[in-house]
């Protein structure tokens, strides 16, 4: 009598394993229960027997098929988009399970956008695909999902997509009399120059306290919209443009025979 060892695999991964003993001419059986949760379409079953004088692998393909309506995402896994920029993009989806018929399709977004949806509403068969083409305008930077539900009679399924919305900053710096002072402002502690693409959240912005080129300096003094602090949060939720408002100021030397020198200056 021998012994050995069986283990299933799923997908390569193991899921099982039993010891056996055979008889010389006769045959074992083992069963193996296991739980094919998440799983759909094609899934590969391997049996892998481990003894004293055989080894064997054996492979096996089956679909496995939900038995209701399941959808699964085919492509995108991201769409990215623009504040008040129209974006067209195609969702593929597949029917992991049984017929879905006439399916109704909705659309949620996080950060909020304008969605329409155009679709097939005739049946989708198991593996048949369901094309789903959006056309989006992001009213909201930031990072979030698309949620698709698709509904077929009593069942919805839901698809999650990744959703990136990008708002334009813009960092700039005026003086007094309507110059530019040669502040260089910093985002997150790196310098950026003119407008810059981020997605939506919150950054801190920078600029210095003072800048001095030979007699001549510029002093902080608020940002355009009233913030006192050079250093300062920025929520950034849609296109926004601020200024860093300087106060040009002259170093004055006087030379005079006179002891003291009378007079007053801003």
């Amino acid at each position: 009598m021998g012994g050995y060892t069986l283990e299933l695999l799923i997908n390569g991964r193991k899921v099982g394993e039993q010891k056996i003993s055979v008889r010389p001419r006769a045959e074992a059986t083992a069963n193996f229960k296991t739980t094919l949760e998440g799983l759909r379409g094609r899934v590969n079953f391997t049996v892998v027997l481990r003894g004293v004088i055989v080894n064997d692998v054996q492979s096996v393909f089956y679909d496995v098929v939900s038995p209701s309506p399941e959808f699964s995402l085919v492509y995108p896994t991201a769409v990215e988009g623009r504040v008040g920029d129209l974006l067209t993009v195609r969702i593929r989806l597949r029917n992991e399970g049984q017929v879905c018929q006439q399916p109704v399709v909705s659309v949620r977004t996080a950060p909020h956008a304008e969605v329409e949806a155009r679709y097939s509403r005739g049946d989708v068969k198991y593996g048949e695909f369901l094309d789903v083409d959006l056309s989006i305008k992001p009213l909201l930077a930031g990072r979030g999902r698309l949620v698709i539900d698709v509904i077929c009679g009593g069942y919805t399924s839901t698809v999650y997509i990744d959703f990136t919305v990008f708002a334009k900053l813009s960092l700039s710096a005026v003086d007094q009399v309507g110059g530019s002072p040669p502040a260089r402002p910093l985002l997150d502690g790196r310098e950026v120059t003119g407008e810059v693409w981020l997605a939506g959240g919150s950054y801190v912005a920078e600029m210095p306290p003072e800048v001095r080129r030979g007699d001549v300096r510029w002093v902080f003094e608020k940002w355009s919209d009233g913030v006192a602090s050079p250093s300062r949060s920025v929520n950034l939720t849609g296109n926004l443009m601020l200024q860093a408002f300087y106060k040009l100021q002259y170093y004055i030397h006087l030379r005079t025979p006179w002891r003291t020198v009378g007079g007053g200056g801003v």
